[in-house]
């Protein structure tokens, strides 16, 4: 990576992309062949299923934040700032799904 000045500024190109997860599930679907989706899962649901997995207390918290933030469409700001870090424009979604659709054809149930 290049050199970066610290303090990271938010600059550049901005704007905000929604997409439902529902969308993302299709597209996901698609490339993996088998029909994925997406279940909004009450918080104390969303732990039990993640606890269950065996992930620990600590990182089952660490994703009830994360679910929290997306929720709350934290996540919905779009910068140009991966593009002027690396040196490139970020891969699209679709690019993604496509790179790792071998992970998404596992059929194997991970958490009940």
């Amino acid at each position: 990576m290049r050199d970066v000045p610290l303090p990271l500024r938010v600059s550049g190109k901005r704007g905000f992309v929604r997409r439902s997860k529902g969308d993302l599930a299709e597209k996901i679907s698609r490339v993996a062949g088998r029909k994925i989706s997406y279940v909004d899962l009450p918080p104390a649901e969303f732990k039990k299923a993640v606890l269950s997995a065996g992930t620990p207390e600590w990182s089952t918290e660490a994703l009830l934040d994360l679910q929290r933030f997306y929720r709350e469409g934290n996540a919905s700001l779009v910068t140009d700032d991966v593009e002027r870090l690396v040196g490139r424009k970020p891969i699209t979604f679709d690019q993604f799904a496509r790179d790792y659709a071998f992970a998404f054809r596992n059929e194997e149930k991970v958490a009940s």
